[in-house]
């Protein structure tokens, strides 16, 4: 289960300027196999804190299960995939008694109708339930509970009752009625027409404990409930019938495991219903839920992932509303604040100044002579004015509309759009320089994120300049405005550079648009992206690992040396390559780490484990290993793969079956493909390195036409999540004392020596002990070093033979030491 705000973010994003690269068609590519090794033993991974693909747990123990019209499972899963889209995986739960060990794997946990239940087995449940649900609910956990009318009335809300969760009352047939929004804004509202008919099968309850958010007759039928980072949900219909309000509900629920509060209450200029309906809801069909605040509520941003803090020219925030806010950034949270120009900004002066950005007040905008549309002060920014980073992946250009500029950012901002500085630019008005200004920047802040814009407009429904184009929707406006939410989303979790090399001619560049949600959906997990159109060695010293995507030009041998180096010293690397010619030249790379692609046979194809034709696999825990990357992996599917013929000491993820139902299919090259490593992961040195042999498999391509992309088929997505995690996961330094190691006599001044890395290249800090009396009892000598060396005055302490010394390494995250082989000697008086 994703725990909120709980990680520490340890870098800053660096970044340089980047270029644009050409896009190619889709392709695709594969293997015998040498390995030299078996496979990895299992290790307890756990990546509780993964953003994307939520998990839905669903319980269905007395549901109707029927796959018919009326089947409330069913049309469950029917509204889940048509309301909520395709971002998730889903198990169902059918023995209430393994909740208990299940439930930390989830994000999301629905209790479906139980029609089939009654009063004695809800008890049962809920005794069962009672000591967890609440602390679930509590770390984030959003619980939806699916009312139920028939002979025992709304039978299912006893579940709520009996945990102390939430007290319901006199249910009531709804059925049909009419159903009022009486909270619109309210995240599971967005979008819901008011009145609407309730459909077949609704309730209504009398209840004082949560929000009401739809009624009928007086009754309750919408409740929500914060508790905690987490939410419980009361849904007072079983979907007996397909619903699309009905639906709208359910799946904004769904979405409050990404909720984003639009803070009204500080006099904001737009808001979700008002001036951000566009952004609004383009962010709800990324998977967010959508609440407006109009006073200022604690609680609700307690419970929230991201705050909006719109611009306005009226009263400003308060200190202990600020307060509040910087607690909950510096907490784990995400927060976006605009401003603007002239006295259009002054309410979020005070809550920016807080966090060190300083805006330009004066009643002036930021102009161009050259490049915008329709006014000077509708200024377009392309790449040469953007920085190398998530927020601005796939976007070429973006339009502000008169924004003003930082005066001053935080020295450890990262600034993202910034004007020109070759004469063209100027503020209206004024003689004042407006060269390499600051107009957006991102900040970590805490274990949270910043996002600080100087414009607002950009993310509005208005015309600025009059193109017939709403400005949210302007050049690549909707692009930059939904990146940067999903790198604010990530706040909480540590923040990690994946670095893409787009310089060896891929097949498929990252900036082509198959690998758009496979952006985004990194960003979302805690990767900030950067990507190099020239191979830099700069630019790989930046980051923490390292995807490379097949093509056609060779890497020369120093390029392979720097690559390894990398690797060695502790970087992750990802390879993705494919069949026939669309692995060559990656083998050179990989087979530095015992990895060779087969090039030769073509692509596999299989008898059986298909589907929509022989080329497209689908394969289960019968053909994967016991290792961390297959945590919660049950399923696969491979589009046209080829598969490794060596893998070195690497343990090979995913095989093909072993009964002679694979084989390799290239025109002319036949033969069983029998045990063929489909994915591959190594350890090599201090770094990882983890290759995959199907080009489709991470990107949004819909090859077997089931509507979800390769990569949120089956468990696509949780196979390359977990991946990237074991490529960076945090491994505890490496420490060794140097001198004095045991042995020695040592007098007036002395000094300590040790060496030490960090397989994840975090910065280190040391703290050095010593002990007298052969390590019974130690003390304190120094603490917080940076460096390797420390000069002792031995002539502070007594002489004696029993001396050692200790030295502990700290990462950020753990600690490990390291002491003297043997005693050495003090020998200071004659």
């Amino acid at each position: 289960m994703q725990i909120k705000r709980e990680a520490v973010c340890a870098l800053l994003v660096l970044f340089f300027l980047c270029a644009g690269v050409l896009m190619v068609p889709t392709v695709k590519a594969v293997q015998d196999i040498e390995s030299d090794n078996g496979s990895t033993p299992a290790a307890d991974y756990n990546f509780a804190n993964r953003e994307s693909p939520i998990s839905i747990l669903l319980y269905t123990e007395y549901a109707d299960m029927a796959e018919t019209v009326n089947g409330e499972y069913a049309n469950t899963n029917k509204s889940i995939r048509d309301g909520y889209g395709q971002r998730y995986v889903k198990d169902n739960l059918d023995d209430y008694t393994q909740l208990g060990e299940m439930i930390d794997d989830y994000d999301v946990f629905i209790i479906v109708e139980q029609e089939d239940a009654n009063q004695s087995v809800i008890a049962d449940v809920s005794s069962a339930w009672s000591g967890f649900l609440g602390s679930w609910v509590g770390e984030g956990g959003i619980l939806i509970c699916m009312g139920y009318w028939e002979s025992e009335l709304g039978v299912t809300h006893g579940l709520l009752n009996n945990t102390g969760l939430m007290e319901l009352y006199d249910p009531v047939d709804r059925a049909y009625a009419s159903v009022d929004v009486v909270l619109a804004n309210h995240s599971l509202a967005f979008g819901v027409p008011s009145p609407f008919a309730g459909p077949d099968g609704t309730v209504g309850y009398t209840t004082t404990d949560g929000n009401i958010v739809c009624e009928s007759g007086g009754n309750a039928v919408v409740v929500d409930k914060p508790m905690g980072q987490g939410h419980v949900v009361m849904l007072g219909f079983d979907l007996f019938d397909y619903n699309s309000n009905a639906t709208s509900i359910l799946t904004n629920a769904i979405r409050l495991t990404k909720h984003v509060v639009f803070d009204a209450s500080n006099e904001g200029t737009y808001d979700p219903l008002n001036g951000f309906v566009e952004f609004a809801s383009t962010l709800s069909s990324w998977g967010f839920a959508i609440s407006t605040m109009e006073s200022f509520d604690e609680e609700l941003i307690a419970s929230c992932d991201i705050v909006v803090a719109p611009a306005g020219d009226l009263e400003g925030y308060s200190s202990s509303e600020i307060d509040v806010l910087e607690a909950f950034v510096a907490g784990g949270g995400g927060m976006m604040v605009t401003a603007d120009w002239g006295t259009f900004g002054d309410n979020t002066d005070p809550l920016l100044e807080r966090f060190g950005f300083v805006r330009n007040s004066n009643p002036q905008v930021i102009q161009d002579s050259d490049e915008y549309e329709g006014l000077p002060g509708q200024v377009h920014y392309n790449l040469a004015n953007m920085a190398n980073h998530s927020a601005t992946f796939h976007t070429a250009q973006v339009q502000l509309f008169y924004s003003t500029a930082f005066n001053e950012t935080p020295a450890e901002a990262v600034p993202l759009i910034w004007t020109d500085s070759d004469g063209t630019e100027s503020w209206s008005g004024s003689s004042d320089s407006a060269a390499g200004l600051t107009l957006a920047a991102s900040l970590l802040y805490g274990d949270g994120r910043i996002m600080a814009l100087a414009d607002g407009d950009f993310l509005c429904d208005d015309d600025y300049d009059m193109d017939a184009i709403t400005d949210f929707y302007d050049q690549d406006n909707e692009v930059f405005a939904v990146n940067m939410m999903c790198w604010l989303l990530a706040a909480g979790l540590p923040e990690k550079t994946l670095l893409v090399d787009n310089s060896h001619g891929a097949y498929q560049p990252i900036s082509y648009s198959d690998w758009f949600e496979f952006g985004r959906f990194l960003t979302m997990n805690g990767f900030s992206l950067m990507w190099m159109n020239h191979f830099s060695e700069e630019l790989m010293d930046m980051a923490d690992a390292l995807l490379l995507l097949s093509g056609t030009v060779a890497y020369m041998p120093s390029e392979i040396s720097v690559i390894v180096d990398f690797v060695s010293r502790g970087g992750g690397f990802f390879a993705i390559g494919d069949q026939l010619v669309y692995s060559t030249e990656l083998t050179n790379v990989t087979s530095e780490f015992g990895i060779a692609y087969n090039s030769i046979n073509g692509s596999i194809w299989e008898d059986d484990d298909y589907d929509t034709y022989n080329r497209y696999l689908i394969y289960d825990n019968d053909n994967f290993v016991n290792h961390p990357i297959m945590s919660g992996v049950d399923k696969l599917e491979f589009d046209l793969t080829t598969g490794f013929s060596q893998i070195g000491v690497g343990t090979a993820l995913v095989v093909t079956d072993d009964d002679g139902t694979a084989h390799w299919y290239n025109m002319g090259i036949t033969g069983e493909a029998t045990a063929v490593p489909l994915a591959v992961a190594t350890e090599f040195n201090l770094g990882r390195v983890v290759a995959i042999a199907d080009y489709n498999m991470p990107t949004n391509t819909d090859p077997d036409g089931d509507t979800f992309h390769t990569l949120f088929d089956s468990d696509n997505a949780v196979f390359l999540a977990n991946a990237f995690y074991w490529l960076i996961e945090n491994r505890a330094p490496i420490v060794e004392v140097v001198f004095p190691n045991g042995g020695e006599v040592l007098n007036e001044t002395e000094v300590i020596e040790w060496t030490a890395v960090d397989p994840n290249r975090d910065e280190l800090t040391f703290d050095i002990y010593y002990s007298d009396n052969n390590g019974s009892d130690w003390s304190l000598l120094t603490g917080g070093l940076s460096g390797l060396t420390y000069s002792w005055n031995t002539s502070l302490h007594d002489d004696g033979d029993s001396y050692l010394i200790r030295v502990v390494a700290f990462d950020g995250y753990v600690d490990v030491s390291d002491e003297s082989d043997a005693t050495f000697e003090l020998d200071n008086y004659v």
